[in-house]
């Protein structure tokens, strides 16, 4: 691998999938600023130009983010959830984010919101 490409992967392997709360869209600069609420890392800016034309205002996304050269961005498929799902989401997560091992616990996130997708107050469409 090229130093680049060796860089790209190391931020994948290190970036954790998470619950966000989205605090704004910008669809000028193309970024959504979230605030991880599980991890408690510091609200992050990630460029998503589909995303940054929503109004996601207040809503949940769980996913993950990868940031290489300072530019933050969502990797993969996200999850979304309404408001009036975060305290159920949080109640469930809070098992799961006792795990020691860091890996178990990533498995498990994704185990978790992939089964509360089903109970999401938010419909998904494409188009």
């Amino acid at each position: 691998l090229s130093p680049r490409q060796a860089e790209v992967v190391r931020a994948a392997i290190d970036g954790a999938p998470t619950l966000y709360e989205v605090l704004d869209t910008d669809p000028d600069s193309k970024r959504i600023l979230m605030r991880d609420l599980l991890s408690g890392f510091p609200d992050v800016a990630a460029h998503d130009r589909g995303l940054s034309n929503s109004k996601l205002t207040d809503s949940l996304l769980f996913g993950r983010v990868i940031t290489v050269d300072g530019i933050s961005f969502l990797s993969g498929a996200s999850i979304g959830f309404g408001s009036e799902d975060r305290e159920r989401l949080l109640g469930k997560a809070a098992k799961v984010e006792r795990l020691k091992n860091n890996t178990l616990k990533r498995r498990k996130r994704y185990a978790l919101f992939c089964e509360m997708e089903k109970y999401s107050s938010v419909a998904v469409r494409f188009e």
